[in-house]
């Protein structure tokens, strides 16, 4: 008897090679008292081939009568496996939605306070825009308070420009004045331009 080891170290193959070949060809498995699987030197002989075992009459019913139990025993086994699983199963999915509802309420309290909060904030803001609204209007009324005020100076100016203007043409004063010859370029003096 070989292992899977050992029949690859033999046929010159890797262990996955083995395996697929054992359950392509469909070989029986046998088990030794470690529970490794070990192959027979007709096992080797087919892997190595490639062909199905032809199967001999006395292994053929023992072959038979494996499959039989091995059917009953897998046809309990899931019963009660699948009643120990159900139960883990179930207590793992009312967990997990009780934590899913756990969380769904603490977005749903954030939800709501978000929305009070931005019903707050929409308040502020038509009291910003409503206060910003009546500063232009206070705005505009002075700036035409200004206007007005600057238009009445600058008539009371013209009567007084009017009066000056005509005392200097009494008196003769046709030359610039001083200020006027202040600002003459540096050019303009050298030069003797007026």
């Amino acid at each position: 008897m070989y292992t899977i080891k050992e029949a690859a170290g033999i046929l010159g193959m890797t262990k996955p090679g083995i395996r697929y070949r054992i359950t392509a060809l469909k070989i029986p498995l046998n088990k030794d008292a470690f529970g490794r699987i070990t192959l027979s030197d007709d096992d080797l002989q087919w892997i190595r081939e490639g062909k199905k075992p032809e199967r001999d009459p006395e292994s053929s019913e023992k072959q038979e009568k494996e499959p039989e139990r091995k059917a009953e025993n897998t046809e309990k086994e899931p019963e009660e496996t699948g009643k120990n699983q159900k139960e883990p199963e179930s207590n793992v999915t009312a967990a997990l939605v009780e934590m899913l509802r756990g969380e769904l309420q603490e977005k749903d309290k954030q939800i709501e306070n978000l929305s009070g909060e931005l019903a707050r904030m929409g308040e502020r803001l038509d009291s910003a825009i409503q206060a910003w609204r009546d500063a232009q209007r206070d705005l505009a009324a002075a700036q035409a308070l200004h206007a007005a005020t600057v238009h009445q100076l600058q008539a009371a100016q013209e009567p007084e420009n009017e009066q000056k203007e005509e005392t200097r043409t009494r008196a003769g004063e046709d030359q610039p004045d001083a200020a006027h010859h202040k600002k003459r370029s540096w050019l303009d003096k050298i030069l003797g331009r007026v």
